[in-house]
């Protein structure tokens, strides 16, 4: 076949309605495949921007929501700080109102920390249960706690229901003195755990729930774009910063448990002393310790507040 019957095979076939109609098709694949792939990818956009707003949304939320479950936890934990600070030989009546607090921060931020586990990302949920844990630990320590000081505080009230039963004054002096005995062991075990327990709460528990609390803020604010202050952009990695703190709070006990417990507030963990007028100190403040649980045992009895039977002078 020539080129000029090539030529006008392939002119007359273009000018043909079958060509044409191929063409037309051939077009308007092109166009709706363009348009609708464009349709498509701005769908896919729309929707994806669509769910970082929702999730943006929901992570300024719970952002804000923290602020007031965190400050629950704080002042609580500060109370019983406080608490540490400020006394010694701490009974269950003085323990059990801030306890019961701390415990009324954490069902509240139990609850916050399921919203966080269903709404929140990894490192939020992460944070958020840390800080749950480490709230329970410290609920955990405090109540041990309490149950060393009700050991004590029964010892004494059983103490002072048996004497009632006995008149003679020579006997009564005896019983009293053969139950002290295991009394002052049950509150040299208390007052030694309750030193200790100040020293690791003051110096670890309570500055690394700061650093809970900070990483905490820290991932919701990268999430929502925030800025990040220097002390929350090193909340990120505490994992080193947490057994730093750890090595610095623990107390091993000491020789004159009652003289640490009346100045720990000012005393190293570590603080370690052998000298007689000390010793003689401890002795006088342990004297003073147990006229005080005495009282408080009579004073919220009812019993023993009417029969006032047992008083520091039938030591």
């Amino acid at each position: 076949m020539s080129k000029n019957e090539e030529k006008r095979l392939t002119f007359n076939w273009l000018n043909s309605p079958f060509s044409i109609v191929v063409c037309a098709g051939i077009f308007l694949s092109t166009f709706a495949y363009i348009y609708l792939g464009k349709q498509y990818f701005d769908f896919l956009s729309k929707r994806s921007e669509s769910v970082h707003q929702y999730k943006s949304s929901k992570y300024k939320e719970l952002y804000e929501q923290s602020s007031p479950k965190i400050l629950a936890l704080r002042k609580s934990t500060d109370e019983l700080l406080s608490l540490l600070q400020n006394n010694y030989g701490i009974s269950t009546f003085e323990i059990e109102k801030p306890l019961e607090n701390l415990q009324k921060a954490i069902v509240s931020y139990d609850n916050y920390v399921f919203d966080v586990e269903f709404y929140g990302n990894s490192n939020q949920v992460t944070s958020a249960k840390e800080i749950q844990r480490w709230s329970y630990d410290v609920y955990s320590q405090f109540s041990s706690q309490l149950l060393l000081a009700e050991k004590v505080q029964d010892s004494i009230h059983d103490m002072a229901i048996g004497v009632n039963k006995i008149s003679a004054n020579q006997e009564r002096k005896e019983y009293i003195r053969f139950h002290f005995d295991k009394i002052q062991n049950e509150l040299n075990t208390m007052i030694q755990e309750e030193n200790k327990l100040y020293y690791k709460y003051y110096k670890f528990d309570i500055p690394v729930l700061k650093l809970l609390y900070n990483q905490l803020s820290y991932n919701f604010r990268v999430s929502i774009g925030l800025n990040i202050t220097s002390e929350l952009a090193q909340s990120s990695e505490i994992a080193s910063e947490i057994k730093q703190l750890e090595k610095n709070s623990k107390h091993q006990g000491s020789q004159i448990p009652y003289v640490v417990a009346q100045s720990r507030a000012v005393l190293s963990s570590d603080f370690s002393a052998n000298d007689i007028l000390l010793t003689k100190k401890d002795s006088r403040l342990k004297a003073e310790l147990v006229d005080k649980l005495i009282n408080q045992v009579v004073e919220n009895d009812s019993y023993l507040r009417k029969e006032r039977s047992l008083r520091r002078k039938d030591f």
